[in-house]
């Protein structure tokens, strides 16, 4: 009974740290490698093939960091982007998707990489992300913040530019930061589901997928702009790489 109570504390810890906006999980590398190739069968089941183009621009920098920024305009997005990145990487994600399931969703969600913020509290965001581009090779970031349904481009976020710059900051310049925009591209959208869950979704976007990566940005040479001034240069590097018919030139959104 004693040793019940020992592991069940544990247990709570382990959830607790994972699921804790403010708080690094640890690293699954593991599981991570299990989950990501349960990850490209679902989206397989769910999406169907996916296809990348420009492949070769995830893997530069190997020795430097990144900061991957995908559109948004579906639930699928993070795992498609998962099945598709081959190395490890630090997701940041909102602390509400870690609840659930008694904590497995938490330890799930930390096992691919994710960890949680609170959005309310931006510096808290941007202080952690920091800290873990600082210590590891690469991060995801969704830069407009939500799942634009309709498929539209909104407005990115500047927490990319800050985080890149408090990065090299932080490396003395010991090493090149770099931001890669990434687009993905439904061949069907089905807009009443995008916003999820997996169930609700079913096989209405099961034609594939196209993900477009672009150019590697480095971010020393954004050092003169503002941080608005680059995440535009962000988001126009996005809608620059390739047609994609979901992805409008929304630029009505960005004045």
């Amino acid at each position: 009974m004693n040793k019940l109570k020992i592991w069940l504390a544990r247990y709570r810890a382990l959830v607790e740290r994972c699921s804790t906006p403010g708080i690094m999980p640890p690293n699954f590398p593991r599981l991570s490698f299990l989950f990501r190739l349960i990850a490209r069968t679902w989206v397989w089941l769910q999406v169907g093939r996916v296809k990348v183009s420009g492949k070769e621009n995830l893997l530069a920098g190997q020795s430097d960091r990144i900061i991957l920024c995908p559109n948004h305009s579906s639930y699928f997005d993070a795992l498609v982007v998962f099945a598709t990145v081959p190395y490890t990487a630090r997701y940041m994600a909102a602390y509400d998707q870690f609840q659930g399931l008694g904590g497995l969703r938490a330890l799930v969600m930390a096992a691919s990489g994710a960890f949680p913020v609170d959005r309310s509290k931006g510096g808290d965001v941007i202080g952690i992300s920091i800290s873990a581009l600082t210590a590891e090779h690469a991060l995801v970031i969704f830069p407009e913040g939500k799942i634009n349904s309709d498929g539209s481009l909104s407005i990115f976020k500047t927490g990319p530019f800050r985080i890149a710059m408090g990065v090299r900051e932080s490396l003395l310049d010991s090493n090149t930061v770099y931001v890669v925009p990434m687009q993905i591209c439904y061949a069907v959208r089905h807009q009443a589901s995008a916003q999820g869950g997996y169930g609700r979704m079913g096989l209405k976007w099961r034609h594939g997928v196209h993900v477009n990566v672009g150019q590697p940005i480095d971010i020393k040479e954004l050092a003169a702009l503002t941080p608005a001034e680059a995440s535009s240069l962000f988001r126009q590097r996005v809608i620059d790489i390739a047609p994609c018919p979901t992805l409008p030139d929304t630029t009505s959104q960005a004045a």
